[in-house]
């Protein structure tokens, strides 16, 4: 039973991830640095660290001598300490959920940050009255992501990590708090902290037991269209259609989707004959509870088309993923997805490193901005994994369309990945993140290949 709950600071209680990255380069800046780190950078190395640790990634980077650190971290501090005052607001919003949560719960707030910023914190918020215990960087000797800090905040609120909910943002931060063994609610953005989010979980007994690298996004739409023929496999003598071939023990698509390693709302968009055939209904929703099924019953002119047969659902601001199902993945869901919904982006290109014409690829320049895209044409070593970000479904629905109506096809199809194309003219910011591994299972040949190498990859 919960008797706990623990807050990060930054991204939870208060919004100052841009402070820290101004007074960061600022002091760099004094310091006759001559390097700026950029935000993109900012959130996905440095997001979550104490400024020690800050400095020891950039004098690993060569940018700066230890003998500086010092000298950069007061000054940081000191800007740092300024832009608090200044930006941090009382917030009536955040004084009354711990006025009200206190009443039930022992308060507990665990920062990366120094005494100092968590100490003007409080005292801007208010809410010293309702907090039994803090801790900051001072106190401890190993920042997050390491647990030491919330296991020493744990014991100090006499409490039991088991009985524990601690609320965090950052991916070094959700680290910290599943290596403590507490019970983990994962923050996106302040809007999240609120009494309702905080409440159910408690109260549904919520535990975040899944592996640390998942994403829960209740906004997130996930289409996957499995509609296509599958006529390779056909003629090799497989009896059931693609997404049902059997994988490790479990049909195709299920082993897709556990790679994914995403909780949001599925979409799935089959073929008629399966849906009935095959019971596709009970067993979608037995690996994706509650998701969504479209049928076709004639093949679409592609599979850009084919998506937007999801158009009611994903028309909207909430972010997309449009994955293929029929490859194997292996990556850092939460790491990326963190990035992708904190960086300003507005789409991503999950891509691995290979050279044959069979896939498509992503072209960038030299920030990592995607310049174009191209459908199987080799213009780089980026190809494609098969799985597109969208900040917003309705970019996806717009530039689609706007790609159909040009009549831009490859072998006479409508693609996915070249919808970005479109993005990309009207100056959308489109990104690549490179996945550990990936294995196609798309054809009789790729599934061997993956059936008979990849446990051995893993000795």
């Amino acid at each position: 039973m919960i008797d706990t709950i623990i807050f990060d600071l930054d991204g939870v209680l208060i919004d100052s991830k841009k402070i820290h990255f101004l007074a960061l380069n600022k002091s760099l800046k004094e310091n006759k640095i001559n390097y700026q780190i950029s935000y993109e950078d900012h959130l996905k190395k440095f997001d979550g660290l104490p400024t020690k640790k800050k400095l020891e990634i950039l004098n690993k980077q060569k940018i700066i001598l230890k003998s500086s650190f010092k000298k950069i971290s007061e000054k940081k501090n000191e800007i740092t300490r300024k832009l608090l005052n200044k930006n941090i607001k009382f917030d009536i919003k955040i004084f009354n959920l711990l006025k009200v949560l206190s009443k039930k719960f022992k308060i507990g707030i665990a920062t990366n940050a120094i005494e100092e910023t968590l100490e003007i914190a409080i005292k801007k918020l208010k809410i010293k009255k309702f907090v039994k215990f803090s801790i900051s960087t001072k106190s401890i000797k190993n920042p997050k992501p390491h647990p030491e800090i919330y296991l020493r905040c744990i014991i100090n609120l006499n409490s039991k990590p088991k009985n524990t909910l601690i609320l965090e943002d950052s991916h070094n931060g959700r680290i910290a708090a599943k290596e403590a063994g507490a019970k983990l609610l994962p923050i996106k953005n302040l809007n999240e902290v609120n009494y309702n989010n905080i409440i159910n979980f408690v109260q549904n007994e919520k535990i975040y037991s899944e592996k640390l690298d998942t994403w829960d996004d209740n906004d997130l739409n996930i289409v996957i269209p499995m509609a296509g023929e599958g006529s390779r496999f056909a003629k090799a003598g497989y009896t059931f259609p693609k997404p049902l071939i059997e994988v490790h023990q479990k049909p195709m698509i299920q082993i897709v989707v556990e790679s994914l390693g995403l909780k949001g709302n599925f979409i799935y968009i089959v073929k008629k004959e399966h849906l009935e055939k095959y019971n596709l209904k009970s067993f979608l929703n037995i690996i994706t509870p509650k998701c969504k099924i479209i049928t076709i019953d004639k093949l679409t002119d592609g599979a850009a088309c084919t998506v937007l047969l999801s158009k009611k659902y994903i028309n909207n601001s909430k972010p997309l993923i449009i994955s293929n199902s029929d490859q194997f993945i292996e990556w850092n869901t939460s790491e990326s997805m963190y990035s992708f919904s904190t960086n300003k982006v507005d789409g991503a290109i999950l891509t691995f490193t290979a050279t044959h014409p069979k896939w498509s690829y992503a072209k960038v320049d030299k920030n990592n901005n995607v310049i174009r895209v191209a459908e199987k044409k080799v213009i780089s070593n980026n190809a494609t994994v098969g799985v597109y970000y969208w900040k917003h479904g309705k970019d996806f629905v717009k530039y689609a369309n706007q790609m159909i109506a040009k009549n831009i096809r490859v072998n006479n199809e409508f693609y996915v990945c070249p919808v970005y194309n479109e993005a990309i003219k009207d100056k959308k910011r489109v990104k690549i993140k490179s996945v550990d591994s990936m294995w196609g299972l798309g054809t009789p040949e790729d599934l061997d290949y993956f059936l008979k190498y990849h446990s051995k990859s893993k000795n």
